[in-house]
């Protein structure tokens, strides 16, 4: 092999290495798993701000009493958006 044969594939593998890293930041920014994991987060800490307004609000009360159990159920449906 001539100098300018070696010095191309090394050109080429660089250029390769470069292609793969780029490829694989891209993949990094826009990781599936993360973006779940954080919507999840997200949703919970969205649904304890929720329990904390109506605990303010209502006061702490009993785990029997239909007005907690009414409130759970329209929280958890997704019903909360549609009601005002």
């Amino acid at each position: 092999m001539s100098r300018y044969e070696i010095v191309a594939w090394a050109v080429l593998g660089l250029l390769l290495v470069a292609l793969f890293y780029m490829i694989h930041k891209k993949f990094k920014e826009h990781n599936v798993w993360d973006n779940l994991v954080k919507q999840h987060q997200d949703s919970i800490g969205k649904k304890l701000n929720l329990e904390a307004s109506f605990v303010s609000k209502f006061g702490s009360i009993e785990n029997k009493s239909l007005l907690y159990k009414m409130d759970r159920l329209i929280l958890t449906s997704g019903l909360k958006r549609f009601l005002p």
